[in-house]
């Protein structure tokens, strides 16, 4: 079989996303992803989880590997869901959030990483991380109980790049030959699958195993 698919997770051709993969991801204990925006008026027939969810569950997964439980809560607008909220949990300890909405006069599409050595925010919009980190020191040699705590701020300006271009730029590359799928039908798959138990953990109340 020669045929060749393109799947649509453009996130993955944010030069963003490139670098946290590349010096946070490994290093992350937990995760928040944020995508919010106004509800668009031609979309009517999924709600906000399958339309705007699924590039932050993709980026999840590619950043954390495969979560083992889930949690959900959502706004329901006439049976579509406008807000929704889910909360996963990993089998080695880690944790992610992920909340979308279309309740948002502002667009805003950012994750948030943690980890043991500081945090760091990356704004998908912007291409920019931001990261924090703190050191931690006694103020006097025979003190343990007034420690001071100083922070450290690195910015990262990468240069700019249009995913949508570097995406469609990536699967002519393939339709050639040249290069492999960034993202394999497996991997869209298993995205799938979180999505549709995600929607089971809010219809059902509580949280379930994946």
């Amino acid at each position: 079989d020669t045929s060749k698919i393109c799947v649509g997770h453009i996130e993955r051709f944010n030069p963003a996303v490139e670098k946290a993969k590349e010096d946070f991801a490994n290093s992350s204990s937990r995760c928040e992803f944020f995508r919010y925006s106004s509800r668009p008026k031609q979309i009517n027939d999924v709600g906000v989880w399958k339309d705007l969810g699924v590039h932050d569950v993709d980026l999840m997964i590619h950043f954390m590997g495969m979560p083992s439980s889930v949690v959900c809560h959502a706004v329901m607008d006439n049976d579509i869901d406008i807000s929704f909220h889910a909360n996963f949990g990993f089998s080695d300890g880690k944790s992610a959030a992920v909340n979308v909405s279309w309740l948002s006069t502002a667009k805003r599409r950012e994750i948030q990483m943690y980890g043991l050595d500081g945090e760091a925010n990356i704004d998908l919009l912007k291409q920019k991380i931001s990261c924090l980190s703190e050191h931690q020191q006694s103020s006097k040699p025979d003190n343990h109980f007034s420690p001071t705590v100083s922070q450290s701020k690195m910015i990262y300006d990468m240069a700019r790049a249009e995913p949508l271009r570097r995406e469609i730029e990536h699967f002519l590359r393939v339709l050639k030959g040249e290069e492999e799928p960034l993202i394999s039908l497996e991997h869209a798959q298993l995205v799938e699958l979180i999505v549709s138990k995600s929607y089971q953990s809010f219809q059902l109340g509580k949280r379930i195993e994946i």
